[in-house]
């Protein structure tokens, strides 16, 4: 849950920063553009990787399903608000599209890592916690454990 929080306010920084340049350096409609595409795509990475932060803690053995879902609420949230705000507002086509596609590549990386990071600190293969506590234990199996 922290990793998400701290997700969520690097993705918010980013936008602020993707909005602060491109107001200065190219057409105010361009920079309206860059701004809506880069918050599109940091809005919907943050919703996206809400559930395998809890999924972390409570099922890690379903923690790459949770990742990958996530991957693919992401990209298709992504792909429905901004072709809604295409649809909406009728901002510059092209710089708008290129900008949404260089957010989402930047959010998926960023998502990626984050991934990977829940696995490596709270994945463990299914049945491995049942195997150590019979081992443990001296229970049925314990000597299979060993072998």
């Amino acid at each position: 849950m922290r990793n998400w929080l701290l997700c969520s306010v690097v993705g918010l920084a980013a936008v602020w920063i993707a909005t602060s340049v491109a107001r200065r350096t190219v057409a105010p409609e361009n920079a309206a553009a860059i701004s809506a595409a880069a918050a599109i795509a940091v809005g919907a990475a943050i919703v996206a990787l809400g559930p395998p932060a809890v999924v972390a803690r409570r099922f890690p053995d379903q923690l790459g399903m949770a990742g990958m879902g996530a991957m693919l609420v992401r990209l298709f949230l992504t792909l429905f608000v901004g072709w809604w705000y295409l649809r909406s507002r009728q901002p510059p086509k092209q710089v708008f599209l290129n900008a949404l596609v260089v957010s989402y590549l930047v959010c998926l990386t960023a998502e990626t890592l984050v991934v990977v990071r829940l696995v490596q600190k709270h994945w463990r293969p299914p049945g491995k916690d049942a195997d150590a506590s019979r081992a443990s234990s001296g229970g049925p199996g314990a000597a299979d454990s060993d072998a």
